[in-house]
């Protein structure tokens, strides 16, 4: 009987998890996709396979947009292969692998209070302490922007192989501690933590701090007799010539260049994101002690230092930061788990933090670095009020739930990208994006003059930028006010930083569409220039010379689209159509039928073919083609 309640009790932390999460998340699964997922996955090409070959899964792997995040980029492209851009499948792997990643930090944080210097300290509550503190961290509402966000499968998926890291080698150190002859035991956990460590760094790059973290842990929680200062120096030096080794692969041989020009395309200098993420690390712990729905928010607006009097918390955070290293020490005899916990928050933060020019602030960036901290407070908690646990099992009873609910609460904001823009234009209205962005979903809904106010009120707050440009011509297209579009469209070529290639195949569709076809001719070779292998532009292109009856060109330029892979129903319709012009119907006819394979709902096609059809003598093929098309036609325009 009690060999079956232990069962039970060692179960128990796994199902509550799992329950916590579920019942936090569950009105995720349809969350669509949203900003950066459209770039990474939606648009990605080399993600959307349709085998499970060896060539398509490292296609995925390495030419999505993020090639060096290859487990996520795989995962993503799994996910497609199974049931395509349904969001559904998406969520649930990203609420699995966030329900792993609480198993795993419960088995983690209840190995590290077992360790020598702890254990006594914990050794009744230290089950206790740790699926609190895991249960916590879980359902903390700042998890939603790592677990709900689906491109930030990248973040969560990282933290899994770095947690398990962890854990297998301090198992290995705990096999150890047992028994010295259970050497193959040992070697194995660790050969697990050295592949988990491979696997975090190929989900994403600041995982690459665990080789530091890992003899900072052993530091602060292995006895001294277990390894000499001479080994730990060597250990340090080597995992600082490792990280060195993965900035070379990462940036090449030249990294100070690379993080130099990143800066160019940003608001801010290499100084100014310093002395501001000083100030964003100490918002960060205020969002973890506070972490309301109305103060989370995807596109914070923090305000830029640019010194350290400007504004005057600068210095303050700088000082803060300072002191916050002083506590490492402070504590390192006294209360070892904090030091580590504000060591390991610190140094998680580093890469995505200091140097590297990224924005400033995202709340996924907490996901790893706040683990610690929380079982850390947590442990003090019961600590201090030991005499008093009731108080601490009470006040835990009402945390997790009111969690949940705050969790839940900030989910309904994912519902929609209508939505969670709005909410992110409240929260922050002095930046242009996200009112760029609503606008758009306003566009999409079909009401443009709501987009262009927003449009236009994005242009007021950032004129230097190209995108209200871009977003403005791109409205008026859509209205087919093409010499309208057209004045935008070159007004955002102006602008410095700017996507040459986009505008440029933007202005080749807009003059197309106006039939002024020498522009359109123009700027698709323009676009051609940029990128000689764009779809876009060579589809544009092959269409002007084919309005502007320069066959045999339109005929060269789809054909060789064609010879590049390119599989499109625009490019082998109109294939088909340059093919027809020059007499080459049979042809015309396979184009034709190619495009409708591709896309079997395109009326263009169908009509197209029932012209060929007709030209052949093949009358009856013809009409159920004609009549396909405008069956088609008719239900497009209900």
């Amino acid at each position: 009987m009690l060999l079956k309640y232990d069962r039970i009790m060692r179960v128990l932390p796994f199902l509550l998890i799992a329950l916590v999460v579920t019942l936090s998340y569950f009105n995720t699964l349809e969350v669509p996709f949203v900003f950066d997922d459209y770039d990474n996955i939606v648009n990605s090409q080399a993600l959307q396979i349709n085998d499970l070959s060896y060539e398509s899964l490292k296609t995925a792997a390495c030419e999505s947009l993020c090639a060096r995040r290859w487990l996520p980029n795989i995962s993503f492209a799994l996910n497609y292969y199974v049931d395509g851009l349904e969001v559904r499948g998406f969520h649930l792997v990203n609420i699995a692998i966030h329900i792993i990643n609480g198993i795993i930090l419960y088995l983690l944080f209840l190995a590290t209070l077992k360790l020598p210097g702890l254990q006594e300290r914990y050794a009744y509550d230290g089950r206790e302490i740790a699926l609190v503190a895991a249960l916590i961290w879980v359902v903390h509402p700042l998890q939603t922007n790592a677990v709900t966000y689906i491109v930030q499968r990248m973040t969560s998926l990282a933290a899994l192989f770095y947690f398990s890291s962890m854990l297998f080698f301090v198992h290995g150190y705990l096999d150890r501690s047992r028994d010295r002859n259970r050497s193959v035991k040992r070697v194995l956990w660790y050969s697990a933590g050295t592949v988990a460590a491979l696997l975090a760094v190929v989900s994403k790059e600041n995982t690459a701090m665990l080789i530091l973290i890992i003899p900072a842990y052993a530091l602060f929680f292995f006895p001294a007799h277990t390894f000499s200062r001479r080994a730990l120096c060597r250990t340090g030096g080597i995992a600082l010539i490792i990280m060195g080794l993965l900035a070379w692969m990462f940036m090449g041989n030249e990294p100070f260049t690379v993080i130099s020009n990143g800066f160019a395309g940003r608001e801010f200098t290499l100084g100014e994101r310093l002395l501001s993420e000083a100030r964003v690390i100490f918002f960060y712990l205020s969002l973890l002690l506070l972490p309301l729905p109305s103060r989370l928010n995807l596109n914070h607006d923090f305000a830029i230092s640019q010194g350290l009097w400007l504004p005057p918390q600068t210095l303050l955070a700088v000082i803060g930061i300072a002191g916050l290293v002083i506590l490492i020490r402070f504590f390192f005899k006294r209360e070892r788990l904090l030091a580590f916990a504000i060591l390991w928050f610190l140094a998680n933060l580093v890469i995505e933090s200091t140097v590297i020019p990224l924005e400033l602030v995202f709340e996924h960036r907490l996901y790893l670095p706040s683990s610690f901290l929380i079982l850390a407070v947590t442990a003090l908690l019961y600590r201090f009020f030991k005499r008093r646990k009731k108080f601490v099992r009470v006040a835990c009873l009402l945390l997790v739930p009111a969690l949940m609910i705050m969790t839940f609460q900030r989910n309904t904001t994912w519902a929609s990208n209508f939505t969670l823009w709005s909410d992110v234009v409240r929260k922050s209205p002095k930046l242009a994006r996200p009112h760029g962005i609503l606008g758009k979903v306003w566009a999409g809904q079909g009401d443009f003059d709501k987009a262009e106010k927003l449009f236009r009120k994005a242009y007021e707050l950032k004129p230097e930028s190209s995108f209200p440009d871009y977003y403005l011509g791109e409205l008026y297209a859509e209205q087919n006010r093409f010499e309208e579009a057209a004045v935008f469209f070159r007004r955002a070529l102006s602008k410095d930083r700017v996507d040459k290639l986009k505008v440029c195949n933007a202005l080749g569709s807009v003059y197309r569409k106006a039939k002024d076809y020498p522009n359109a001719i123009i700027f698709s070779l323009i676009a051609l220039e940029l990128d000689p292998d764009n779809l876009e532009a060579m589809v544009n292109l092959g269409i002007s010379y084919e309005s502007s009856g320069r066959h045999q060109e339109a005929l060269r330029i789809f054909a060789g689209a064609a010879a590049k892979g390119f599989k499109s129903v625009d490019l082998y319709n109109n294939w088909g159509v340059s093919a027809f012009s020059l007499k080459m119907v049979d042809n015309s006819i396979l184009y034709f039928q190619e495009a409708i394979k591709i896309d079997p709902e395109h009326p263009e096609s169908h009509y197209n073919l029932g012209i060929a059809y007709g030209n052949k003598g093949l009358f009856s093929e013809a009409r159920k083609e004609m009549a396909r098309a405008m069956n088609l036609r008719e239900k497009s325009a209900k």
